[in-house]
C-alpha cells in the first residue's frame, strides 16, 4: 500500500526506461499509443476500502499528468476505445468515461451491474462490453451515454471479454469455454430484474 510503481520497459533491450511512483497498486492499464498516455486504476487503499482512483501518465515525458479518484470500494477495470482514445473505468456501480487527457466526460448508473471483471469497447456499434463478477450475462452499454442497451444471457459467470475489430466478434470466457459473437445488435432486450434486485443492479 502507497508504495505502486509504473515501470517502463524498452522491449527491445528490456531495459527499464522509467519508474514512476502511483503510490498505490495498479489493478488494470491501457495504453493510448498515439499519444503515448497511459492509465493506470488501482485501489489507494486503506483499510478494507478500496477508495479506486486512475492516473494518466504522460509516457513521453514520464510524469503523472491527472488524478481521478472514482469513489469505488471495488478494485477498478479499465479499457479504451482506441479510434476516439476516450477511457471507460469502472468499479463497483459506476461506468466513467475519461478524454485523453483523464477529464470525466461522464459518471453513469443507469442499471449497472457490478463490480466488474473485464471489459471491452465494441468500436462498430459504440458499445461498451461488460462482464459482470456475479451474474451470467454479457452486458453493453452505450458507448456515448453510459447507458444500458442490451444484455445476452450466458451458461455461466463471464471472466474475461474482448473484441476483434477486423473480424467484428466478441469473445467471451464462460466457465472452461471461450465463446464467440459475430455481429453483435445495436440494441436488444434490457431487464435489470433478470440480473437481480440489489442495490448494484438497478437504477439509480
Amino acid at each position: 500500500m502507497g508504495t505502486g510503481y509504473l515501470l517502463g520497459v524498452d522491449g527491445r533491450t528490456g531495459a527499464v526506461v522509467a519508474n514512476i511512483s502511483l503510490g498505490y497498486w495498479a489493478s488494470d492499464i491501457v495504453v493510448n499509443p498515439s499519444i503515448n498516455m497511459i492509465y493506470a486504476v488501482g485501489c489507494n487503499q486503506f483499510g478494507l476500502v478500496c477508495g479506486s482512483e486512475v492516473s494518466v501518465v504522460n509516457g513521453t515525458n514520464k510524469t503523472v499528468v491527472n488524478r481521478v479518484n472514482l469513489g469505488s470500494d471495488y478494485y477498478a477495470r479499465a479499457t479504451i476505445d482506441q479510434r476516439t482514445g476516450f477511457v471507460y473505468v469502472t468499479g463497483d456501480s459506476s461506468l466513467v468515461e475519461l478524454d485523453r487527457l483523464g477529464k470525466v466526460v461522464y459518471d453513469s448508473y443507469p442499471e449497472t451491474c457490478g463490480p466488474f471483471v473485464g471489459m471491452s469497447v465494441d468500436s462498430s456499434l459504440d458499445q461498451v462490453l461488460l462482464a459482470p463478477q456475479n451474474y451470467p450475462y454479457l452486458l453493453a452499454y452505450n458507448r456515448v451515454f453510459g447507458n444500458l442497451v442490451n444484455m445476452y444471457s450466458l451458461p455461466d459467470v463471464p471472466r474475461y471479454v474482448a473484441y476483434n475489430s477486423a473480424t467484428n466478434e466478441t469473445y467471451v470466457i464462460v466457465s472452461e469455454s471461450l465463446l464467440a459473437f459475430h455481429g453483435m445488435a445495436s440494441t436488444g432486450h434490457v431487464n435489470a430484474t433478470l440480473i437481480g434486485s440489489d442495490q448494484n443492479c438497478l437504477p439509480v
